[in-house]
């Protein structure tokens, strides 16, 4: 196996844990709970700020929506023979919208809440560590292909 596919199941397994942290927050906002936090005591502030929802969509719910497409999609990528540019582009384009969600969390929470949600930090990371892969894996993927003459 190649270091492409490794980077793809890589992006599957972090796709995982970031839906897992989605999922949790979003059941923690349909049920009206508090998330668990550990270290800090920011997660009550953020997850019940105004920020939490957009336009009437909780956060936490894009969260499992984008998680959960960046899954399918790798998925998608590993069972073809032969994935087109078109999936991995998109691919690389979701990591790309996931990740300008997450610098806007983040700065969110630093600058305007001044408060710090762990679960809202680990899904930033996962997302982060998405989009570095995704990158690696698109362009390690066009260098591995073979250049077909017809």
């Amino acid at each position: 196996m190649t270091s492409g596919p490794v980077a793809r199941w890589t992006v599957v397994a972090l796709s995982f844990a970031g839906l897992a942290v989605a999922t949790y927050l979003s059941v923690e906002h349909v049920t009206g709970g508090i998330p668990v936090c550990g270290v800090s005591s920011g997660c009550d502030e953020v997850t019940t700020s105004q920020y939490a929802v957009i336009m009437g969509m909780p956060v936490a719910f894009i969260g499992v929506a984008g998680y959960a497409t960046l899954l399918l999609g790798t998925l998608a990528y590993l069972g073809l023979d032969n994935p087109s540019n078109g999936l991995t582009y998109a691919l690389l384009g979701i990591a790309f919208i996931g990740e300008g969600f997450t610098i806007y969390f983040v700065y969110t929470q630093a600058f305007r809440l001044h408060a710090i949600c762990e679960y809202c930090m680990a899904s930033a990371v996962i997302m982060t560590s998405i989009l570095v892969v995704t990158i690696y894996a698109s362009v390690k993927t066009r260098y591995e292909r073979p250049i077909v003459l017809d």
